[in-house]
């Protein structure tokens, strides 16, 4: 979760951007999560145009920066957000994957608490919590078998 100071942060310097990206710009398709943010919109023109003014306004009113991550990219190719790839289908479905980086991570985190359990060093009220947090997060997306996969393998015991 971080240092809860960063999610006031968050709300307290990017609240002009919303404002400027949902009121001046006009923009209805507009999501931000802390400092990750998703505008979906029909004119590339546009979005190029919206986005050298949002560069423009962080730099000076909030001497923030866009980092390298900021892109226009037809929504058919995907987009990556808040750790899902999520993707439009031609039917106007949308699927919702977990990155492999993100993958990884949820793998390396249930071995970890496999071996704090097993090890004493935490209690099952603990992994339960870390665990709950996870299926929360994955079942956000189409993550059903992933998560029953891995919970299949999660294995508390101890000596």
């Amino acid at each position: 979760m971080g240092n809860q100071t960063s999610q006031w942060f968050a709300i307290y310097y990017l609240d002009s951007m919303d404002r400027f990206l949902k009121e001046a710009m006009g923009f209805k398709y507009y999501t931000r999560y802390m400092d990750d943010f998703l505008i979906i919109h029909h004119d590339k023109s546009y979005l190029q145009t919206a986005l050298a003014l949002l560069k423009n306004k962080l730099s000076q009113d909030e001497k923030l920066l866009l980092n390298s991550k900021t892109q226009i990219i037809p929504i058919k190719n995907g987009v990556t957000f808040l750790g899902f790839r999520i993707i439009l289908t031609e039917t106007g479905k949308i699927l919702k994957y977990v990155k492999r980086q993100t993958k990884t991570r949820f793998k390396n985190k249930f071995k970890f608490l496999s071996k704090n359990y097993t090890e004493r060093k935490m209690s099952y009220e603990d992994v339960r919590q870390v665990v709950m947090s996870y299926k929360g997060y994955l079942l956000y997306g189409n993550c059903y078998k992933l998560f029953s996969k891995y919970l299949n393998k999660l294995i508390l015991t101890r000596h």
